[in-house]
């Protein structure tokens, strides 16, 4: 076997947490997520295989927008990356944008969020914004 399948302990940990943050997504749960970054120093980039995504990607299409909103900007915050990629090469941008969240798509874009960013059906944000009717969106 690769010793590249064996996890570490800091990423067994890093998955627990990022686990645990999306717990919190879930849950509306702006005091267990805000504990979660500073005290604990979750990462909202952790890619989590079972899933095909990252805490951030999760966060974009939360029921609430007040939330998602909220949540984003802790994210940004505490070391969020706009352009971290989904096991699809989807990027928070990408979701943003496909939700019609016009004002997280600007907090990703105003934070370095590629607008030009393709994943791997090689569509950018603009064309799910499109495909979803978002005409709203300005990318």
């Amino acid at each position: 076997m690769s010793s590249s399948l064996f996890l570490t302990l800091k990423d067994k940990g890093d998955l627990h947490l990022a686990s645990s943050l999306c717990d919190g997504l879930e849950d509306n749960d702006i005091k267990q997520v805000t504990i979660l970054l500073k005290n604990k120093k979750a990462n909202p980039n952790v890619f989590m295989p079972l899933n095909g995504i990252t805490p951030f990607h999760l966060v974009i299409g939360n029921d609430s927008e007040v939330f998602a909103e909220d949540a984003t900007k802790l994210f940004l915050q505490y070391g969020g990356d706009p352009n971290v990629k989904s096991a699809d090469a989807m990027t928070p941008v990408h979701i943003a944008a496909a939700w019609g969240r016009a004002k997280i798509l600007e907090l990703l874009l105003s934070n370095g969020g590629d607008p030009h960013a393709l994943d791997s059906d090689n569509c950018s944000p603009f064309h799910y914004a499109f495909q979803e009717e978002h005409y709203e969106i300005r990318l």
